[in-house]
Order: structure tokens, then C-alpha cells, then sequence
């Protein structure tokens, strides 16, 4: 068996090093097989039968902890965007992030760009018209990415449109 570059992979909390009790329990044989342990420095957890039912019990809370605060995270995203706050990182190419004034907090909105408008409309009002068609109707975006080259519509980085 070939020498391990390491001895062991040490890790803040159990969490740090997986929130999936499967992976974990999946990596930590495979590199227990290899000779190097994985060593929480917060959850000093020993081999014995008790260190070992501790460890699953701490994963399994992690892994508890992390699907819940998930389901968190989406039901607030949904709530945030059926209010018609935007709840992404990057701006769409046309629109713009405005702030605007939600009880005591400033939430993003999104609004068009007066200097790109005009071309959002038209590559929007080609690619869903008629609206009763079925999507494999609708226009194929490579012919959306042919219209907006034709407008020359770039994008911020002054790149063109593609399929993708």
C-alpha cells in the first residue's frame, strides 16, 4: 500500500466536513482505509463504541440542520419573489437593481434599463409569441441570440449573445 502524503484532516466541527451523513460516513472509511483519521477540533470524539455513536448522532443533527435551514432559505426566496423582490446575485442583461423601501428594510426590485429596453421587449416578444404556443414552438434560442446579434445587443462585458 502506498505511503498516505497525510496523516489525518482536521476539521473545526464534523459539520465542516460533511452535512450529508452518507458522504461522511462514505469519505471517512475510504480515508480511514488509507491510514489518515479525520479529527474535529471542537467535538473531540474518541474510537470507542460511544465516541462512534456520538459521531452518527452529531451527523445526523448536522445533516437535520442543514435540509431544514435549506427549506428555510427556498420557502423565504419564494415568499421574498412572490412580493416582486429580486432575490438573485447577478442582474439579468436589460434590467436593472433598484432599491426600494419595505417596512423598515430595503429590499432589490428589479426594473428595465432605459438603454437596453427596447430590445429586451423584442427578444422577449418573439421568443413567447403566440403565448397559447407550446414551448417547443416558441422561437429556438439560438434564433433569440441571432436577433439580438442583429440589434447588436451585447451584453455588460460587451459580449455577444449565445445558444447556451
Amino acid at each position: 500500500m502506498k505511503q498516505a502524503p497525510f496523516k489525518a484532516v482536521l476539521v473545526w466541527k464534523l459539520n465542516r466536513f460533511s452535512r450529508n451523513r452518507y458522504d461522511s460516513v462514505t469519505y471517512k472509511t475510504l480515508l480511514r482505509k488509507q491510514g489518515i483519521d479525520v479529527i474535529s477540533i471542537n467535538e473531540p470524539i474518541d474510537d470507542s463504541p460511544i465516541g462512534q455513536l456520538v459521531e452518527g448522532v452529531l451527523e445526523s443533527i448536522d445533516e437535520f440542520y442543514s435540509a431544514n435551514l435549506g427549506q428555510d432559505i427556498r420557502r423565504g426566496i419564494k415568499e421574498s419573489s412572490s412580493r416582486g423582490f429580486y432575490c438573485g446575485s447577478g442582474v439579468p442583461y436589460g434590467y436593472r437593481r433598484i432599491k426600494v423601501q419595505d417596512g423598515a428594510k430595503m429590499r432589490s426590485k428589479l426594473d428595465l434599463e432605459p438603454d437596453s429596453s427596447d430590445a429586451v421587449k423584442a427578444v422577449v416578444s418573439v421568443s413567447i409569441w403566440p403565448p397559447e404556443a407550446s414551448a417547443a414552438r416558441r422561437l429556438p434560442k439560438r434564433s433569440i441570440a441571432t436577433i439580438s446579434r442583429h440589434q447588436k445587443v451585447s451584453l455588460s462585458a460587451g459580449q455577444r449573445f449565445t445558444r447556451s
